[in-house]
């Protein structure tokens, strides 16, 4: 993360946790470790100055701030995967063109 954004992978992770209510399972999905996925959710919350999850032995749940962030990070998720969809088909139409 850096000073000012957090990265794609973390937005991920906490959509993640919003829809399986687990660290675990969410750190699995995005392929990282789950004292790894802790430690970022931890550090995003601090720069946040907000607490995101309820932690707990049986699961994770969001909290009402926790559930803002989670739908504002389905909207950069999103939108990064239009830019991508849209740079993809930028570079295809460069190689379709068609020389007589």
């Amino acid at each position: 993360m850096t000073a000012r954004w957090p990265d794609l992978q973390l937005l991920e992770l906490v959509v993640e946790v919003a829809e399986s209510g687990s660290i675990s399972a969410a750190a699995r999905t995005v392929g990282i470790t789950q004292p790894s996925a802790t430690a970022s959710l931890g550090r995003l919350e601090r720069h946040l100055g907000l607490r995101l999850v309820d932690r707990s032995t049986r699961g994770s749940v969001m909290t009402a701030d926790g559930a803002l962030v989670v739908d504002w990070a389905r909207e950069v998720l999103g939108a990064a995967e239009r830019m991508e969809a849209a740079t993809a088909a930028l570079r295809s139409a460069r190689s379709a063109a068609l020389r007589i």
